[in-house]
């Protein structure tokens, strides 16, 4: 039942008539895509999911000038978006802000741990259990085509008042802090299981040598999982809580170093 007539789109294109049902398909798509507001579009949302909730309007320009053009006349090129968004002055500057950042999806915390020790399982395989009703996020569990929170969603309160915007708090409810930091505890505190080969653990064979010096210890994860950025405050209360565990359990000692960091609202906020 495809009509074989023109039709006028999108932007004041016309689609002329006679096309196949292909050809129709990509004139549409062509016309979407070369549409001005794309690029701003896809680079606001970019911004968002990697870098900060509320990036200034220069900075989205920035980044749809280079979706517009790679430089070479491509439009569209992700690459040189992806340079454009992590090269940005605002994204690599170390001038602090209340209002730049934005919260690490809980979903991509559990990466993050599982990347920075290689966790692995003897099977090979990854079985992750209770993701969902941990994190409130897994694997196809969106429930709708526009992801897991609304890049439009903002705090009530302050955050609201200031006109800025917290997507990822649309999910971090007050049951999901708590289930969400008791499953990363499970994943860092868990060993070995000879009658489950899927069990998943993590590799902490270079943290554990570095325990017997809880300065050491907590420097050389502030570097891994945190770019160096700790505060001197979290910084005493994690050296201070490894130093209460004897020196002779050096795993212990690695896991609640790492238990307090990936849990830590330094984190948890990434900036």
């Amino acid at each position: 039942h495809h009509d074989t007539g023109a039709k006028l789109i999108l932007n004041g294109v016309t689609l002329p008539a006679g096309q196949t049902q292909a050809q129709d398909l990509k004139g549409g798509l062509d016309a979407i895509f070369n549409h001005p507001n794309v690029g701003p579009f896809v680079g606001k949302q970019l911004i968002q999911k990697l870098v900060t909730s509320n990036p200034s309007p220069g900075y989205v320009s920035r980044v749809a000038a280079a979706f517009a053009n790679n430089g070479q006349g491509v439009r569209g090129d992700m690459k040189a978006v992806l340079q454009a968004i992590f090269l940005d002055p605002e994204a690599r500057t170390l001038t602090g802000s209340n209002s730049y950042g934005h919260e690490r999806e809980p979903l991509v915390r559990l990466v993050n741990l599982y990347r920075a020790f290689n966790a692995s399982a003897s099977s090979g395989k990854f079985v992750v259990g209770s993701v969902y009703s941990s994190f409130s996020q897994a694997p196809l569990y969106a429930p709708s085509v526009f992801n897991f929170f609304s890049p439009f969603w903002s705090q009530t309160g302050p955050i609201e008042n200031a006109g800025l915007v917290a997507p990822e708090f649309q999910i971090t409810t007050d049951a999901a802090v708590i289930s969400s930091a008791n499953k990363m505890r499970s994943e860092i505190y868990r060993q070995p299981n000879p009658n489950n080969p899927d069990t998943i653990v993590l590799d902490l064979s270079a943290q554990t040598p570095l325990a017997s010096n809880p300065t050491a210890l907590v420097d050389s994860l502030n570097t891994l999982l945190m770019s160096g950025q700790m505060s001197s405050n979290m910084r005493s209360i994690v050296i201070n809580a490894v130093t209460q565990i004897p020196a002779a359990n050096t795993l212990e000692r690695a896991q609640t170093a790492v238990h307090l960091i990936v849990t830590s609202p330094e984190f948890v906020i990434e900036k």
